[in-house]
């Protein structure tokens, strides 16, 4: 512990990396994603995950943003927020497709 409040400790800059849509399907292992999911939900049964509830912003007739906060310790990066800007789930809009294999 650094004796410190959260408000003290300095991180130093942080850039966030957005994608578009065709760069997620251009460079996403639909493989390889799913078996990073597995060890994920293997770890949070193993309670080696800190995962709080997901959060939901919905915007009637426009969509919503999710955020999936999740953390674990691995030298590994940590587990990334993922935020859809897809149509909200109860829209008409909605289609749920598998990923291509």
């Amino acid at each position: 512990m650094s004796g410190k409040a959260a408000f003290e400790i300095v991180k130093g800059t942080r850039s966030i990396l957005t994608l578009t849509e065709a760069e997620v399907e251009a460079n996403l292992d639909p493989q390889e994603l799913l078996d990073g999911l597995e060890d994920g939900f293997r770890g949070l049964e193993r309670g080696e995950v800190q995962s709080p509830g997901r959060s939901e912003v919905t915007v009637p007739g426009k969509g919503c943003s999710l955020a999936m906060p999740a953390w674990r310790p691995a030298p590994a990066s940590p587990a990334p927020t993922w935020r859809p800007r897809w149509p909200s789930p109860t829209s008409s809009a909605w289609r749920p497709t598998r990923p291509p294999r």
